[in-house]
């Protein structure tokens, strides 16, 4: 939607009373124009660690100029990130509320952000994504699948080395990015897939099984959670949000180190009853993520914005006022009465200067 006229007079039209707003791009920016337009709260959402991927993708995409100098990269990785949170916080302080995917999350930018920052977790479609849709037979060789971008802040180092660690199981990469043409050298033995979406995606995951996440810098993973649907032990990092959807020992494991992600993977390779204990109760985990309790806890949050408490604790206190026989209870009623309907007549002259509302029709 363009940051132009035309945005405010369809959200005008639609009657919005709350305006929500996922990323701090251009979108974004028009969701805070509107609700300052519109004088009506505004929601956040931070879901994408923008400070982290910018400083890599600089340092990476500088590497030739930087030739090793750890300085160098400590400055640019320094005032790219300081420059980013800058920015960030622009942005997010107009929020009445933050939402986070993760507690993780929610520490990492507790104190660079004014706004009360609340969880709202993500959800999975447990149809599509399921057991039932696998279309190979568990005897043959251990398949590891990873899904995801391909570059840079995902850590695929991890994955590079423990494919070379483990050569005898079967690597499935599905995804696309700048880095596949080089994972693809360092793996040729690897299945690239590319990027896969619905039916092929679901078979995906349901078909593999391991699902290894190297990434360090993920508010939530969402496919984590795909995978635990689909019937898969996950191994994923110790940093980031995927840690808090793995219950280590019972759906997957947790790794601190290159070493250790490619032992576990191996751990479970080869333990074959082990992995099956994991599969089951890593779906029966993701059948607790279904999104209508997701919707309904992301509508409570839009309903305290609405209602903060310091607006509830004022209602309470003007209705104990109406339930009164004190003389004051009773004038204070009465002014809020007559205030209440003098807004309500400025309101509707507005509309009418607009040519939204009913016209009065004339006396005799």
């Amino acid at each position: 939607m363009p940051l132009d006229d035309t945005a405010v007079t369809t959200a005008r039209a639609g009657g919005f009373n709350v305006v929500h707003v996922a990323t701090p791009g251009h979108i974004g920016i028009t969701g805070l124009y509107l609700a300052s337009k519109l004088s009506v709260p505004l929601i956040g959402s931070y879901h994408t660690e923008f400070p982290e991927y910018i400083s890599q993708r600089l340092v990476t995409r500088f590497d030739s100029f930087l030739d090793q100098d750890q300085d160098a990269i400590h400055y640019v990785r320094d005032v790219s990130q300081r420059l980013a949170w800058d920015y960030l916080a622009c942005f997010y302080n107009h929020c009445a509320k933050v939402l986070v995917p993760s507690e993780s999350t929610r520490e990492q930018i507790l104190e660079r952000l004014r706004p009360p920052l609340e969880l709202f977790r993500r959800g999975v479609d447990t149809e599509g994504f399921s057991p039932a849709h696998r279309r190979r037979p568990d005897e043959q060789r251990v398949r590891c699948l990873y899904v995801g971008r391909l570059a840079v802040e995902k850590n695929l180092v991890w994955l590079v080395d423990a494919a070379r660690r483990l050569p005898d199981l079967e690597w499935y990469v599905v995804g696309d990015g700048p880095q596949r043409a080089e994972l693809q050298v360092a793996l040729p033995d690897a299945v690239f897939t590319g990027t896969l979406h619905d039916e092929a995606l679901a078979e995906a995951y349901a078909s593999a099984d391991l699902f290894a996440f190297p990434s360090r810098s993920e508010t939530f993973g969402n496919v984590v959670l795909e995978a635990q649907a689909s019937g898969l032990p996950a191994v994923v990092s110790d940093a980031g949000g995927p840690r808090e959807i793995i219950e280590p020992g019972r759906t997957g494991l947790v790794a601190a180190t290159a070493e250790e992600f490619a032992s576990h993977l191996l751990a479970l390779a080869r333990d074959p009853e082990r992995r099956r204990s994991y599969a089951r109760a890593a779906r029966l985990r993701a059948e607790q993520h279904d999104w209508e309790s997701v919707f309904e806890r992301l509508y409570s949050q839009y309903r305290s914005v609405l209602h903060p408490w310091n607006r509830r604790v004022w209602r309470s206190f003007l209705q104990r006022m109406r339930d009164s026989d004190h003389p004051f209870a009773v004038g204070l009623v009465a002014f809020w009465k007559q205030f209440g309907r003098r807004r309500e007549a400025q309101a509707a002259r507005r509309l009418r200067e607009r040519g939204l509302g009913p016209t009065e029709e004339a006396g005799p």
